[in-house]
């Protein structure tokens, strides 16, 4: 097995040492993440629940939960319709999720894989898997949002790497109906970016940044920011 990472001081050029987390394929570094069981497990559990959930509020009589200044709301006309409005919305997204995560437990491919080709992203359910080099530019580490529902580019506590692609339009097919349209209520018509998660493993999203830049460093023809190239010098350097 070898690192992604790129050349460490010694080594030939395009090595690296080993991690557990790569693969080598021939002499080039590759980067695959499998899904792990435990999390998917608790992933789906939690998406089974909210189904549930959903399902009660819909078919529960609402005027048999007692008495109460909030109890009294929900039980007037308004309210049961109001609540019932709610449950069909949010059904689709959390049947979504939860099949997503399921099928997690029984598919034989990766959650994701970065090699000489590009990134192909199965980490959750609005992952538009593979995007060649070519189409890739930024690659930074999130948050999933602030308060005011814009991505959080603070690397602190960050649980999503971000990655910026061109062609835009393409790629915003290949999203779910519902997902294209959270895009344009938050972000820019020719903004377009994908955010790999890591709620299917026990890797986090700052264990895999430097090693997806490193690899970007390999294989994108682009030039890295100097801020990149000192993460991944920090990232060689503890590696040693």
């Amino acid at each position: 097995m070898s690192d992604p990472a790129g050349s460490a001081p010694g080594s030939a050029p395009g090595s690296a040492p080993d991690n557990p987390n790569s693969r080598d394929s021939g002499s080039a570094p590759i980067l695959v993440i499998p899904y792990t069981r435990l999390p998917v497990v608790i992933q789906a559990a939690k998406y089974l629940l909210a189904a549930l959930a959903l399902l009660m509020l819909f078919l529960v009589d609402l005027g048999s939960l007692g008495h109460g200044s909030y109890i009294s709301i929900i039980q007037t006309t308004a309210g049961k319709l109001t609540i019932k409005a709610l449950a069909l919305l949010l059904a689709p997204v959390v049947i979504n999720l939860l099949v997503f995560f399921t099928g997690c437990l029984f598919t034989k491919r990766d959650m994701l894989r970065v090699d000489a080709q590009g990134i192909t992203d199965y980490s959750s359910c609005v992952s538009i898997g593979f995007v060649p080099w070519q189409d890739i530019g930024d690659i930074t580490l999130s948050s999933t949002f602030t308060n005011t529902g814009q991505l959080n580019p603070s690397p602190v506590n960050a649980n999503l790497i971000m990655v910026d692609i061109s062609n835009h339009r393409a790629y915003a097919k290949r999203l779910p109906f519902w997902m294209r349209a959270i895009k344009r209520l938050i972000t820019k018509p020719d903004d377009m970016s994908f955010g790999i998660r890591f709620d299917t493993t026990y890797k986090t999203a700052q264990e895999v940044y430097p090693e997806i830049l490193a690899l970007q460093r390999i294989y994108s023809t682009d030039p890295l920011d100097p801020q990149d190239l000192q993460v991944i010098l920090i990232y060689e350097q503890d590696e040693e």
